[in-house]
C-alpha cells in the first residue's frame, strides 16, 4: 500500500466534489423548464472539464505511484493508495 502525499490527496478530493456538485446541479437544472439551454450547457462543459481534469490526475497518480494498475481505490483521509484486483496493463 502506498501512501500519497496529502496535496496530491486533496486535489484528488476537491476535483471529485467538484465533479459531483456540478453532476448534481445539472440534474437539478434539467428539471426546471424555465432554465435556458445555453445555461445548462454551461454546467455541462464545466462538468466535461471537470471530468477531464479528474481522469489525467487518476492516471497520473496510477503511472507515478501504482505501477501503471489504473483500478484502485484511494482514502482522502489516510492518503492510502490501495490496489484493487490484478494490473492487466502492460509493463514498460
Amino acid at each position: 500500500m502506498t501512501i500519497l502525499p496529502k496535496e496530491v490527496c486533496d486535489f484528488l478530493e476537491a476535483l471529485q466534489v467538484d465533479l459531483e456538485g456540478t453532476k448534481d446541479l445539472i440534474a437539478f437544472l434539467a428539471r426546471d423548464p424555465l432554465v435556458k439551454k445555453e445555461n445548462l450547457d454551461y454546467y455541462k462543459d464545466q462538468y466535461d472539464e471537470l471530468f477531464l481534469k479528474f481522469d489525467l490526475t487518476k492516471k497520473e497518480i496510477s503511472r507515478e505511484w501504482n505501477n501503471g494498475n489504473e483500478n484502485w481505490r484511494l482514502d482522502y483521509s489516510t492518503g492510502a493508495l490501495m490496489p484493487l484486483g490484478r494490473c492487466t496493463c502492460a509493463r514498460e
